[in-house]
Protein backbone atom coordinates (compact mmCIF):
# COMPACT_ATOMS: atom_id res chain seq x y z
CA UNK A 1 0.00 0.00 0.00
CA UNK A 2 1.30 3.21 -0.94
CA UNK A 3 0.19 6.80 1.14
CA UNK A 4 -1.95 8.57 -1.77
CA UNK A 5 -1.31 12.17 -0.18
CA UNK A 6 2.21 11.97 -0.96
CA UNK A 7 1.95 10.54 -4.46
CA UNK A 8 -0.37 13.55 -5.20
CA UNK A 9 2.51 15.84 -3.75
CA UNK A 10 5.23 13.91 -5.76
CA UNK A 11 2.95 14.12 -9.12
CA UNK A 12 2.70 17.70 -8.22
CA UNK A 13 5.68 18.29 -7.82
CA UNK A 14 7.21 16.84 -11.04
CA UNK A 15 4.74 18.08 -13.06
CA UNK A 16 5.90 21.64 -12.12
CA UNK A 17 9.35 20.35 -13.02
CA UNK A 18 8.86 19.86 -15.99
CA UNK A 19 6.16 22.70 -16.92
CA UNK A 20 3.60 20.46 -17.02
CA UNK A 21 0.05 21.86 -16.24
CA UNK A 22 -1.78 19.00 -14.05
CA UNK A 23 -4.96 20.37 -15.58
CA UNK A 24 -3.89 19.56 -19.16
CA UNK A 25 -2.05 16.33 -18.09
CA UNK A 26 -5.52 15.46 -16.43
CA UNK A 27 -7.30 16.21 -19.77
CA UNK A 28 -4.95 14.57 -21.61
CA UNK A 29 -4.68 11.42 -19.87
CA UNK A 30 -8.63 11.19 -19.67
CA UNK A 31 -8.84 11.22 -16.03
CA UNK A 32 -10.43 13.81 -13.86
CA UNK A 33 -9.79 16.98 -13.13
CA UNK A 34 -10.54 16.09 -9.22
CA UNK A 35 -8.37 13.08 -9.45
CA UNK A 36 -5.07 14.50 -7.18
CA UNK A 37 -7.58 16.11 -5.15
CA UNK A 38 -9.08 12.97 -4.50
CA UNK A 39 -5.31 11.11 -3.57
CA UNK A 40 -4.71 14.25 -1.25
CA UNK A 41 -7.90 13.14 0.78
CA UNK A 42 -6.70 9.66 1.31
CA UNK A 43 -8.68 7.97 -2.23
CA UNK A 44 -6.10 5.01 -4.22
CA UNK A 45 -5.90 5.25 -7.84
CA UNK A 46 -5.64 2.30 -9.87
CA UNK A 47 -1.82 1.04 -10.59
CA UNK A 48 -2.69 1.35 -14.75
CA UNK A 49 -3.60 4.98 -13.89
CA UNK A 50 -0.78 5.47 -11.86
CA UNK A 51 1.49 4.12 -14.53
CA UNK A 52 0.29 6.33 -17.14
CA UNK A 53 0.82 9.44 -15.35
CA UNK A 54 4.49 8.31 -14.73
CA UNK A 55 4.83 8.18 -18.45
CA UNK A 56 3.87 10.86 -19.11
CA UNK A 57 5.84 12.24 -17.10
CA UNK A 58 8.49 10.05 -17.65
CA UNK A 59 9.01 8.75 -14.40
CA UNK A 60 8.60 5.44 -12.97
CA UNK A 61 6.18 4.44 -10.53
CA UNK A 62 8.68 4.00 -8.06
CA UNK A 63 10.02 7.57 -8.07
CA UNK A 64 6.34 8.76 -7.64
CA UNK A 65 5.55 6.44 -4.57
CA UNK A 66 8.89 7.18 -3.00
CA UNK A 67 10.77 4.24 -3.55
CA UNK A 68 13.35 5.68 -5.92
CA UNK A 69 15.36 8.72 -6.84
CA UNK A 70 16.30 8.75 -10.07
CA UNK A 71 14.03 10.60 -12.64
CA UNK A 72 14.21 9.79 -16.11
CA UNK A 73 14.31 12.67 -18.30
CA UNK A 74 13.34 11.44 -22.33
CA UNK A 75 14.30 12.54 -25.26
CA UNK A 76 10.93 14.59 -25.94
CA UNK A 77 11.55 16.63 -22.30
CA UNK A 78 15.32 16.84 -23.56
CA UNK A 79 14.13 18.29 -26.56
CA UNK A 80 11.98 20.75 -25.01
CA UNK A 81 15.06 21.28 -22.61
CA UNK A 82 17.49 22.20 -25.39
CA UNK A 83 15.50 23.87 -28.23
CA UNK A 84 12.08 24.89 -26.15
CA UNK A 85 10.46 22.73 -28.92
CA UNK A 86 9.94 19.26 -29.28
CA UNK A 87 9.58 19.54 -33.06
CA UNK A 88 13.57 18.54 -33.15
CA UNK A 89 14.89 15.86 -35.27
CA UNK A 90 16.12 12.65 -34.08
CA UNK A 91 19.56 12.99 -35.75
CA UNK A 92 20.18 17.16 -34.36
CA UNK A 93 19.09 15.59 -30.81
CA UNK A 94 21.71 12.66 -31.37
CA UNK A 95 24.30 14.86 -32.30
CA UNK A 96 23.92 17.21 -29.19
CA UNK A 97 23.94 14.24 -26.99
CA UNK A 98 27.73 13.34 -29.22
CA UNK A 99 29.28 17.01 -28.38
CA UNK A 100 27.99 16.61 -24.66
CA UNK A 101 29.66 13.31 -24.08
CA UNK A 102 32.83 15.12 -26.13
CA UNK A 103 32.74 17.72 -23.95
CA UNK A 104 32.31 15.91 -20.85
CA UNK A 105 35.57 13.77 -21.94
CA UNK A 106 37.66 16.37 -22.47
CA UNK A 107 36.33 18.52 -18.69
CA UNK A 108 37.61 14.97 -17.32
CA UNK A 109 41.14 14.53 -18.85
CA UNK A 110 41.74 18.58 -17.89
CA UNK A 111 40.92 17.56 -14.51
CA UNK A 112 42.69 14.55 -14.30
CA UNK A 113 45.81 17.08 -15.91
CA UNK A 114 45.40 19.31 -13.35
CA UNK A 115 45.59 16.62 -10.81
CA UNK A 116 48.73 14.87 -11.15
CA UNK A 117 51.04 17.90 -12.06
Amino acid sequence: MYDSFKVAEAIKATARERGVLLRCMLGDLNMGINTLSQMSKGQIIGYDNLARIADYLNVSIDYLLGRSKAVQMGDTQLKFALFGDVDVDDEVLDEVKRMARIHKQMKDEKKREQGSK
